[in-house]
């Protein structure tokens, strides 16, 4: 399948179908191969950041930024044509794309998290303890609580986002992937996910395709759960609303 490029939105090819012609599903699908010793690292700052505009460099290692994956799920999937890149996510708001060592921040007073992990060229994340970093950065704001990032369990939202771009005829899937930070889904945990108000139950952190969208704007949560059902507690566990749209071209 050949990918549309549009100007700041990530293409993917879909079915032109209207929302109601077919079931959504949304499916979990094996973790692409892991690249081995793949690692990221904060080099610097090495101390607490200021309020204003700030200059984070990352150290990548066995793994390439700026180059396409090589693997058949980038023709099945949106696929960035800067190739891989480092997902940034910034206290549970949309991930940033960079697709080098650098990241700058323009950051307010407070309690600040930053979630940084590798990514594939079709933004599915690496899922290893060496390819992702986690901060915490107390910004002129001395004495505030921290969240606990040690041993709290958190979810944190990646994928889907942004517009979709399809060509009449042709099929495809969305991509659904989060990260997890101090569990893996296996004490029974699990994610409640919220797709245009139906609810799947996701249980592996595993990344998921969603399949038979239609065009138009759609909307999806997601949220950490415990064994019996409640809500964990936790300042990212809970992604609110997030929406994406399928758009078609000629």
């Amino acid at each position: 399948m050949r990918l549309i490029q549009s100007l700041f939105l990530i293409p993917l090819i879909l079915s032109c179908q209207p929302k109601s012609a077919q079931e959504v599903t949304i499916r979990a699908v094996d973790r692409s191969s892991l690249p081995k010793e793949a690692a990221l690292a904060l080099v610097t700052p090495t101390d607490e950041l200021r309020s204003g505009e700030n200059e984070l460099r990352f150290k990548v290692a066995s793994y390439e930024l700026g180059v396409p994956t090589a693997s058949s799920r980038a023709s099945e999937l949106a696929n960035s044509p800067k190739g891989q890149h480092i997902h940034h996510i910034l206290d549970n708001a949309p991930y940033m794309a960079r697709y080098h060592e650098r990241l700058t921040l323009d950051l307010d007073t407070g309690n600040h998290v930053l979630l940084s992990f590798l990514s594939r060229s079709y933004h599915e994340s690496i899922k290893s303890s060496d390819a992702f970093v986690i901060r915490q950065f107390q910004v002129s704001n001395k004495g505030e609580a921290n969240y606990d990032l040690e041993r709290g369990k958190h979810l944190f939202y990646s994928r889907p986002k942004g517009n979709y771009i399809i060509r009449a005829g042709l099929s495809g899937s969305i991509l659904l992937d989060f990260y997890l930070l101090n569990t893996n889904l296996e004490d029974g945990s699990y994610i409640k996910a919220v797709l245009n108000g139906k609810t799947f139950i996701l249980k592996e952190w595993k990344p998921y395709f969603i399949d038979g969208l239609g065009l138009g704007e759609h909307t999806l949560s997601l949220q950490l759960m415990n064994q019996a059902g409640k809500p964990i507690e936790g300042p990212f566990n809970y992604s609110g609303n997030r929406k994406f749209t399928i758009s078609q071209t000629k």
